[in-house]
């Protein structure tokens, strides 16, 4: 049975959120043009990785990289850039990697697409955290909320797999989009299997 589920608050990040994102902030990587997510799945099956999905609204005036990064010391500057509507983060610890998964060029989508599968196959095995985050008008990052398990945007998954096999290994996985419109989020929905 699906469910869903509308998140509207918008709170400080907690202390250990800012220490967790602090210690990736000279993670190494953005995209990965790696197109099978059975490699991806290989390549990451021993590690503990974890994502942040950041949905960003059109700021109300803009502000240098310089400015946003002291507004938000903790956050890794990359989090900052906002370069779409979102950018789901994806980062492996023993690794010392962080992807980026949206929909802007063909390396971002083909990320989003091999890593929501490969780390949905590793959701089977084991709990990989999502934290969602807002980037609101003022540029400054809001938590909407943190999951054990993982969260996917889903929209460029079918990128580097047929439909059928995308909706079959993301069955058990949750999925968020904002609502919104004019640049404003309303909220994130989420739909939980």
């Amino acid at each position: 049975m699906v469910s869903y589920q509308t998140y509207t608050t918008r709170d400080e990040l907690p202390k250990s959120l800012e220490e967790r994102l602090s210690s990736v902030k000279y993670f190494q990587g953005h995209y990965e043009m790696e197109r099978d997510y059975l490699k991806v799945f290989t390549k990451v099956k021993k590690t503990n990785p974890f994502s942040v999905l950041v949905f960003y609204e059109s700021p109300q005036k803009k502000m240098s990289l310089a400015k946003r990064k002291k507004l938000n010391p903790y956050i890794p500057e990359m989090m900052l850039s906002g370069i779409a509507q979102y950018v789901q983060f994806y980062f492996i610890p023993e690794l010392r990697e962080m992807r980026l998964g949206t929909y802007i060029g063909s390396g971002y989508r083909s990320t989003q697409s091999t890593y929501a599968l490969a780390l949905a196959r590793l959701s089977e095995r084991k709990d990989i955290s999502t934290h969602i985050l807002i980037c609101d008008q003022q540029n400054a990052i809001r938590l909407v909320l943190s999951s054990p398990r993982l969260i996917v945007q889903p929209h460029e998954v079918v990128e580097t797999v047929d439909k059928k096999i995308a909706d079959r290994i993301l069955r058990n996985t949750v999925k968020a989009y904002h609502l919104g419109s004019k640049g404003l989020i309303e909220g994130i929905y989420l739909v939980k299997p």
